[in-house]
């Protein structure tokens, strides 16, 4: 397999407590993690072992670990309530029901308004506690307590519970008669001791108290935190009607008026206008606050503005219209002389997650509807020879190609994950 890999900077939770500036006036920053104006976009090339690395002549190795220390030590100052922040989505929201959602511009946006029991350092990739104050796994590695906070509420005035994080597991991911794709992440396979084959285990949910909450997994599993830890928790007593009455599918689609979706999170749903925008105000229930005890997030509106044009989306950074812009390293040479006079700034953030990449069909199996196979046999031959996958690769040059199509701002890529991607980035592979 070879491909050139597309890797998306995240800009971590919008929420925190700091300051971002444009055009010459503050916009306060409501989060724990910073926001940047401009993010750069690198692409990274992935090629099989043995392909010798020549380092770009103009973008050296950036030292992650470096980054992660000095972004800790930044001390965030209090911030001020107001301002506004304009951002863009590639994609109309097609719900406001998360676990229902395709469309990761749906999810961007959704997941500003519904909290989870922990938080994800946008940078050193460690848990914080957020909804649970803290937590404790058994010897045997199989149970995990989480004690949740007795002062968080839904934007209607409800407190939100342990009985909230069950009925989200029980109800909703584990339950058959919903899509979602949370079930597939939140499914274990595990290796049945007599067959050898693998089955599909669920994690058990149980309510100690009214804020305790414990998962019993069916292994030890190392993204334990990950999987149960990130999951948005919804309302039961908003939604359970709506799976008891197996009408869940329906419940807050995007005929809903947003203002009725019921939230925790920082903001609540505002306004949506199709074609245009979708905009969030502050959740006046929010339970979180600042040093000083003020209550955040500071700004007082945001706004997600749908636009699926690339170069709308740069149109529109350049007039000032959003106040952030991801952009391939390609264009880094045209906005950089525009930073003084436009009032932004770019912030080199190394290799970033998530990743694209071009796969060769090997399937030799036949069409039933037409008996033709679904790849050529002529190209079976060709795919299906490793020798020839291997030419492939070894016929990609990586270093000219990143000179010469993201103008230098780019990393080689080895293994299947990014530099960037933590504990899952093996830097051994040769």
């Amino acid at each position: 397999m070879f491909g050139v890999v597309e890797l998306a900077a995240w800009v971590g939770a919008v929420v925190g407590i700091g300051r971002i500036r444009r055009a010459g006036h503050p916009f306060p920053a409501a989060g724990l993690t910073a926001a940047w104006i401009l993010l750069v976009t690198v692409r990274l090339l992935r090629l099989p072992a043995g392909d010798e690395y020549h380092a770009s002549s103009t973008f050296g190795p950036f030292d992650i670990a470096a980054y992660v220390d000095s972004v800790s030590t930044v001390e965030w100052a209090t911030g001020e309530r107001g301002g506004s922040l304009n951002l863009t989505v590639n994609s109309e929201p097609d719900t406001w029901n998360f676990y229902l959602s395709n469309n990761n511009g749906t999810s961007r946006v959704l997941l500003r308004v519904f909290d989870s029991l922990l938080e994800e350092d946008a940078y050193s990739q460690e848990f914080r506690p957020h909804v649970a104050t803290n937590w404790d796994v058994s010897g045997d590695g199989l149970a995990w307590t989480f004690y949740l906070r007795d002062d968080v509420y839904w934007s209607d005035g409800e407190r939100l519970d342990a009985h909230d994080v069950a009925f989200t597991f029980d109800h909703i991911i584990y339950n058959k008669d919903i899509q979602t794709p949370a079930r597939q992440i939140c499914t274990i396979d595990v290796p049945n001791a007599e067959t050898g084959e693998s089955e599909e285990r669920r994690i058990r949910v149980e309510v100690v108290d009214e804020f305790t909450v414990r998962f019993r997994f069916p292994v030890t599993y190392r993204l334990a935190l990950s999987v149960i830890g990130t999951r948005p928790i919804m309302p039961e007593h908003a939604l359970g009607r709506y799976v008891e009455e197996g009408s869940f599918s329906q419940a807050w689609d995007i005929g809903t008026d947003p203002r009725e979706v019921v939230t925790s999170g920082p903001f609540r749903i505002d306004e949506y206008v199709f074609g245009e925008r979708v905009t969030l105000v502050p959740n006046e229930r929010y339970w979180r606050t600042d040093a000083a005890g003020n209550r955040v997030p500071y700004l007082e509106r945001v706004s997600y503005r749908v636009v699926t044009d690339l170069a709308a989306r740069a149109n529109f950074f350049k007039a000032g219209i959003t106040d952030y812009l991801e952009v391939p390293g390609s264009e880094v040479a045209e906005l950089t002389p525009l930073q003084e006079e436009r009032r932004f700034v770019i912030r080199r953030l190394g290799p970033a997650t998530g990743q694209a990449f071009l796969a060769i069909n090997m399937n030799t199996d036949t069409n039933p509807c037409t008996g033709e196979p679904y790849v050529p046999q002529h190209k079976q031959r060709w795919f299906n020879n490793k020798d020839f996958r291997k030419a492939l690769n070894y016929a990609l040059h990586k270093p000219s190609l990143i000179d010469l199509s993201q103008n230098s701002l780019g990393y080689p890529q080895w293994g299947p994950m990014s530099p960037s991607g933590g504990f899952f980035f093996n830097p051994d592979v040769p």
